[in-house]
């Protein structure tokens, strides 16, 4: 099995790439009292980014914030690709360990502005049955996704999709097993593996996916 070759992210990468509380505000015209979260996801809070890897974030706003027309949007401006959402509708993805918005209570160093995530843990009851469950139906609709990118010859995206497929498989192993996410790093560990697969034969990819998420302890053994 190989291993990931990820760079760290630091918090010197993000002073690096300059992002900063004060742009995220200017660039979505939000004001500074009506946030309570900038969390980190994609690339960087999986320690897979380049250099000119956009940001993947979600902004947890006030329920009284009247920036937001419409609650749980997303929006694509310059280089962040965001949702944006009031706090009743985070808890409410929380309660139902919507992985998007669950994994990166976790990212303390990396989040731009944060809250303490034992505060929002507190905000509902974590729930091993229904986070398998949430995985069971990400891995499904990844699988199908990845599948229709390949019948596209549209190998690169379908490898990216079984990529973070892996990712969360390896993300709520962490947190079975430990009551929390640990390092995040770690979820890489088939990254290279699914990368340098040979996208010829569709059933050669989904039995290593398969066999790569059995691996994967106690997931693997909860969700065939």
């Amino acid at each position: 099995m190989a291993t990931a070759k990820v760079r760290p992210l630091t918090a010197e990468c993000i002073r690096g790439h300059a992002i900063n509380f004060d742009e995220v505000l200017k660039t979505f015209k939000l004001k500074q009292s009506d946030v309570l979260d900038v969390f980190i996801r994609g690339s960087h809070l999986w320690q897979t980014c380049q250099s000119q890897s956009d940001w993947d974030l979600v902004i947890v706003l006030l329920d009284s914030s009247q920036t937001l027309k419409q609650d749980n949007v997303q929006i694509k401006s310059g280089r962040f690709d965001t949702v944006l959402l009031k706090d009743s509708s985070f808890k409410c993805k929380l309660q139902q360990h919507n992985l998007k918005y669950l994994l990166p209570l976790w990212d303390v160093q990396m989040s731009v502005k944060r809250r303490n995530p034992d505060e929002l843990l507190k905000s509902f009851e974590l729930s091993k049955e229904v986070l398998l469950c949430q995985l069971k139906e990400s891995i499904d609709r990844d699988i199908k996704t990845a599948k229709k990118h390949f019948d596209k010859r549209k190998t690169k995206q379908s490898k990216k999709i079984l990529v973070h497929c892996l990712q969360y498989a390896a993300a709520v192993n962490q947190i079975l097993i430990h009551g929390r996410l640990v390092d995040y790093g770690e979820c890489n560990v088939y990254r290279n593996d699914v990368l340098l697969l040979a996208a010829f034969d569709w059933a050669v990819i989904d039995s290593f996916l398969r066999s790569a998420i059995s691996s994967i302890h106690p997931v693997g053994d909860s969700i065939e």
